[in-house]
């Protein structure tokens, strides 16, 4: 260990309770202890560290202040991982021992760095199966939905959230040499599609997706009569059913390529080119998605999605396009759970998990000593811990601050006798 990294608590003198009360909320946060508030255990995560905070702090000016530097830090931790760590360690331990070598972690040292944190039951549960049967480049989403227990599905291909037309009774689930007949739209009488009717009456050794926003009445019965019969092999496929499905179609076209037929830009499906179908290899079809195995490179498609994530504007657009990310990148695990608030912890827990695994596994990392601890940090961390606690000491000894402080020793000394 070389380099030695101190932060400067001259300045903390002037208020020396809120010194105390953030050094005792960081080093509940910061070691293995914890509190009980009605009946919630709360401080073994560094997410709980506001909680923690107002615990401590009872006057209301001390509460912003300290909410100003937990903000901070929690930002901190969250765009460069492992960096709001070292900030509470070396703030509980008046410095941080850091050494000058930076290395690649094996995947094994990466669990076990990220094992070290306080996780719920349920979480270290869901993490050691994604651990288990998951490998470093796993792509993995959080999803709430109305169950009563997490599920963690793991998936190996493309998948696309479509599903079989409603009232449409289809035996068979995988199929081979698939083709699919997109329509961007609804098709509005069985009479549009004779041209794809007699080509699946020819190929029947091809299986025709053909994808609406709709089926009416009529279209429905003719595609199951022949189907049913055998004459011919055509699957009613729906995408825009929810809000998660409305983009459906633009996904399924990067993974099986071809061009989506439109009739309000003159497309006439009677005399419809069926050159344009796409085309995989095979398909699964699930509950509202279908799984794919194509030979198309769509990779554009997903940087494309990223980077709408990045200029998102809402957390549930986020959402939204991550889970459409997730599904496209074929090694991915989905982690769905119950939308009640007893696994917001849980949500949070998987999350930072997620983000100290990226972390960890795509940057170097140093190993650091606080007290009698020690931990990893990324390079990028420790090459910005110096800036990051001098402004912790710029946000104590605001001029706000000391004027109150100021204010608050007149009025004590004027009580005295």
């Amino acid at each position: 260990m070389e380099n030695s990294t101190k932060i400067a608590i001259d300045v903390l003198g002037v208020t020396p309770k809120i010194n105390n009360s953030l050094v005792k909320s960081l080093d509940i946060v910061s070691s293995s202890g914890y509190l009980i508030d009605n009946g919630k255990i709360v401080g073994n995560s560094i997410w709980d560290l506001p909680l923690v905070l107002d615990y401590f702090e009872t006057d209301k000016a001390n509460k912003e202040l300290l909410k100003v530097v937990s903000d901070h830090i929690l930002v901190s931790e969250k765009l460069y991982p492992t960096l709001g760590k070292a900030m509470i360690n070396s703030i509980v331990y008046k410095g941080l021992k850091i050494s000058p070598l930076a290395k690649r972690l094996s995947v094994e040292t990466i669990i076990s760095e990220i094992k070290k944190n306080n996780f719920d039951s349920i979480s270290n549960n869901i993490i050691d199966q994604i651990i288990k049967h998951g490998n470093p480049s796993l792509s993995i989403s959080i999803n709430r939905r109305p169950i009563e227990k997490p599920i963690v599905k793991f998936v190996s291909l493309p998948t696309v959230k479509l599903k079989i037309a409603d009232r449409f009774e289809s035996i068979e689930k995988d199929f081979n040499n698939c083709k699919f007949f997109m329509l961007d739209g609804a098709v509005s009488k069985a009479s549009e599609i004779t041209k794809l009717l007699n080509y699946s009456f020819e190929h029947k050794d091809e299986t025709i997706f053909l994808v609406c926003k709709s089926f009416n009445d009529e279209v429905l019965y003719t595609l199951q009569e022949n189907y049913t019969r055998g004459l011919t092999k055509i699957i009613p496929i729906q995408y825009g059913f929810d809000l998660e499905s409305i983009n459906s179609l633009a996904d399924l076209c990067a993974v099986v390529g071809g061009i989506p037929y439109t009739p309000m830009m003159g497309d006439v499906l009677i005399s419809a080119d069926l050159d344009r179908m796409g085309e995989a290899e095979y398909c699964k079809l699930g509950s509202n998605k279908i799984c794919i195995k194509s030979t198309r490179d769509f990779s554009y498609h997903r940087v494309h999605l990223s980077r709408k994530i990045e200029d998102a504007g809402s957390d549930q657009m986020k959402r939204f396009l991550s889970e459409r990310l997730t599904m496209l990148s074929g090694n991915s695990c989905q982690v769905k759970l119950p939308q009640n608030q007893n696994y917001d912890k849980v949500e949070n827990d998987i999350k930072y998990f997620i983000l100290l695994l990226n972390s960890l596994s795509k940057n170097k990392c140093i190993i650091c000593e606080a007290g009698n601890k020690e931990f990893y940090i990324t390079d990028q961390a420790a090459r910005m811990i110096d800036q990051s606690l001098e402004k912790i000491n710029q946000i104590l000894s605001t001029k706000i601050v000391l004027k109150r402080s100021i204010r608050c020793r007149q009025k004590s000394q004027r009580k005295k006798p």
